[in-house]
């Protein structure tokens, strides 16, 4: 997976991150969300607070797993060479997670604002699997790539200069 709960939640607020996981659980708030996340579940005093909290971040957990199947889809035997394409990754992912999480039922401006980040990610994502964007431009340590004008001079073209048919 190329991003987690921990790194989810440093994209949009608790509040809202906890609305979006536990729709049907009004008891699993902010607090109770980034507890869970952080691992410390147990300080959560009510038993079946908790056990929504721990179901809200499974199914974090499986939002990003499905968004970064959608990132792989796309990008095919690609992976992250260093920090800065890794970062790139993350963020795209949850872009796609957050969407995914979203109903369009919810407030108008946000669920607006998802989208808009969703619908960059795929068009980006759709680049980089057609090779229209390079997300690393020198994909080998010993490789340059070089632009050049189609040939003039090939066999074909200098069979008759040659006097060859």
């Amino acid at each position: 997976m190329y991003a987690t709960p921990r790194e989810l939640l440093s994209c949009t607020s608790a509040e809202d991150l906890a609305e979006a996981a536990a729709p049907d659980a009004p008891t699993v708030g902010a607090e109770e969300l980034r507890l869970a996340i952080f691992g410390r579940a147990e300080d959560i005093a009510d038993e079946q607070t908790r056990a929504l909290a721990q179901r809200a971040v499974k199914r974090l957990n499986e939002t990003l797993a499905d968004a970064s199947a959608i990132v792989n889809s796309h990008l095919g035997t690609y992976r992250p060479a260093d920090d800065a394409h890794a970062r790139i990754l993350k963020v795209r992912t949850c872009d796609i997670a957050l969407y995914r999480l979203y109903r369009p039922e919810e407030d108008k401006d946000r669920v607006s604002a998802i989208t808009t980040n969703y619908k960059t990610t795929m068009a980006w994502l759709r680049d980089v699997g057609a090779g229209n964007l390079l997300l690393d431009p020198n994909p080998h340590p010993n490789t340059s790539l070089i632009d050049a004008p189609k040939r003039c001079f090939t066999r074909d073209t200098l069979r008759a200069f040659l006097g060859r048919k």
